[in-house]
């Protein structure tokens, strides 16, 4: 009986770990991948500061968007501020602007757009906020 209730918990326990693990299925963003020097260029003129930049498709039609943060933001002990930026029209348009230790972008969508995960604390995964895609602002914003 101790046997079978034990056996019967572990795999309670299996599932609800598979549940929360696949609920933050995410992607980690690699930044200083090689852009167009169109894009780098339009980037550069639209930061003031020295970027690291991430290419990432966030609502999969084939064109990067690009999330970029200042290029010394690792070093900082406060959080670093990343804009999600798209090309539209030979132009950059700004999609957020969020303030986090680390972004990872989610597998889940809102309207056809990738969530981003925003954590608050580089040693806690469980603290973090999600931003979803809101089409009449055509930004993205803090879920509630």
């Amino acid at each position: 009986m101790n046997k079978r209730i034990f056996i019967i918990g572990f795999g309670i326990l299996f599932i609800a770990i598979n549940i929360c693990i696949s609920a933050l299925a995410s992607e980690r963003l690699v930044f200083n991948q090689t852009l167009s020097k169109r894009s780098q260029k339009l980037i550069n003129n639209f930061v003031t500061y020295t970027p690291d930049i991430a290419r990432i498709d966030v609502n999969e039609d084939g064109i990067d968007e690009f999330i970029v943060r200042p290029e010394d933001c690792m070093n900082l002990k406060s959080h670093c501020i990343y804009k999600i930026l798209a090309e539209s029209n030979n132009k950059i348009i700004e999609l957020a602007e969020i303030q986090a230790k680390h972004l990872m972008i989610g597998n889940t969508t809102k309207h056809g757009i990738r969530n981003i995960f925003a954590f608050k604390n580089i040693l806690n995964d469980f603290d973090y906020d999600v931003y979803i895609w809101e089409p009449k602002q055509s930004q993205y914003i803090l879920s509630k």
